[in-house]
């Protein structure tokens, strides 16, 4: 996570900081497209550095597990980000399957706010508080 995100991850993160029992950063995900054989160790480390799927946060409460991608700007393409990681972290760990995901940003676009509405995405901003449990 970039320093701007982490400065919304910082400010969220003190309304919820006794809800947690465990915090993973930059969780990779999914598969590293491109990777080859051909390739030596080096060409495949920098590829993995750059075209790694990464989670920003993944937090576990007592009751359940959130999917947290931390945005300044949010934009619809964000969404389909954070909607894309709930299978591959639950494939990378099945005691993250069926992971509650939650956009945390300080600004959303209208029509990004607007899809997570329609796709049942949680999104936040500030003033932060408290996460409630699911219904």
């Amino acid at each position: 996570m970039a320093r701007p995100e982490n400065e919304v991850w910082q400010a969220f993160r003190l309304a919820n900081v006794h809800q947690f029992r465990a915090l993973y950063f930059n969780v990779h995900v999914g598969t590293v497209p491109g990777l080859t054989d051909a390739m030596d160790e080096l060409e495949n480390r920098t590829r993995s550095a750059l075209w790694a799927k990464r989670i920003d946060v993944i937090a576990e409460t007592t009751a359940e597990v959130w999917l947290i991608e931390c945005k300044v700007d949010v934009r619809p393409s964000a969404v389909g980000q954070t909607l894309t990681y709930v299978p591959l972290v639950g494939a990378r760990n099945p005691a993250w399957a069926g992971a509650r995901p939650l956009l945390v940003a300080a600004r959303f676009d209208p029509d990004a706010r607007a899809l997570c509405g329609t796709l049942g995405l949680e999104c936040i901003a500030p003033p932060f508080a408290p996460l409630a449990p699911r219904a």
